[in-house]
């Protein structure tokens, strides 16, 4: 399968109307995570039904988004071009290759994160007090339906490629084979069934989930959606992992194989996020009395302030060495 067929199903399986206006609103291409979606037409316009085509500037995937009052379901379709003989190996056909190369290597950082931040998560999973469950919220980018999907669907996805097998996601949406009822992965429809099914936690108040669950569950997203997460999701969660207080933990500090997930994956992550959101802050917004270099400032500081913590860091334990 190629790269840009099986990133293309993974969207289209595993979606939630949070995450599609979650992407909708930051105007982030699925495919190869790139901010900057021109608008091309509104097929359909009902009012039971809404659909608008957008284009990525980038790598030029036609994409389409469903919903109603909300955006509730995303699909992408390649480029609208004809694909002329002169669009083979013509510079618009190598910008496409490299933005969905780049979008595979930002994926492939995420699940080296993600196997580094189990033992954070482990570390939190003894404590079973009414306090160490949390209710959703409508503001998080997590809500009840992609919580169960990342906690039930997403755990069956490979350690090495962050990949979930045809089957498994087909029975788990039919529930079916593993996820069917009665058989070991039986497939909840809400949290409290969730949790219904585990049977030990008895001090959890109605609707609410465990904080380990919930921080594997946004880690999960954060590898799902790779180079189109939110910068939000990375700011607010997978970076609040790794710091302490905002800045970077001496926990990664201290052990040369943390230090090297810290400069071979979490860096350069961060620097494609903070590279995104410089350009289109740039090539997008208005800056009202200030100059156009204060809006992008002000608009990126926080993950500039992240890529700058950890550059600092680095150059302070090349210095020591």
């Amino acid at each position: 399968m190629e790269m840009k067929e099986m990133m293309r199903m993974d969207m289209n399986e595993i979606k939630t109307e949070k995450i599609v206006n979650a992407l909708w609103m930051n105007d982030i291409c699925p495919v190869c995570g790139s901010r900057g979606l021109e608008y091309i037409d509104d097929p359909d316009c009902m009012a039971s039904e809404y659909t608008r085509v957008m284009q990525c500037e980038t790598c030029d995937e036609e994409i389409s988004f469903y919903g109603a009052v909300v955006w509730s379901s995303i699909e992408t379709s390649g480029s609208t071009l004809d694909m002329p003989k002169s669009y083979e190996g013509s510079k618009l056909e190598l910008a496409r290759k490299n933005a969905i190369k780049k979008a595979d290597e930002m994926r492939r950082h995420m699940i080296e994160i993600g196997l580094e931040l189990e033992s954070y998560v482990t570390s939190h999973a003894d404590c079973y007090d009414r306090l160490d469950y949390e209710p959703f919220s409508k503001d998080d980018l997590l809500d009840e339906e992609s919580f169960l999907i990342a906690c039930q669907l997403f755990r069956h996805r490979s350690r090495e490629t962050g990949e979930i097998p045809e089957e498994i996601t087909k029975d788990f949406y039919h529930s079916k084979g593993i996820f069917a009822k009665g058989e070991r992965d039986e497939r909840a429809h809400s949290v409290d069934r969730f949790y219904e099914l585990q049977g030990h936690h008895t001090d959890r108040a109605r609707g609410h989930a465990w904080l380990p669950d919930l921080m594997g569950a946004y880690i999960d997203q954060a590898i799902e959606l790779g180079a189109s997460m939110p910068t939000e999701l990375f700011v607010e969660h997978i970076w609040f992992y790794i710091a302490n207080e905002g800045v970077l933990d001496e926990y990664w500090l201290d052990d040369e194989e943390r230090v090297e997930v810290l400069r071979n994956n979490v860096l350069p992550l961060a620097r494609f996020l903070l590279d995104r959101d410089t350009e289109f802050a740039y090539n997008h917004l208005h800056a009202y009395n200030e100059s156009k270099a204060e809006m992008v400032s002000k608009e990126t500081k926080k993950i500039s302030d992240i890529v700058h913590n950890i550059t600092a860091e680095l150059a302070e334990l090349e210095v020591k060495a």
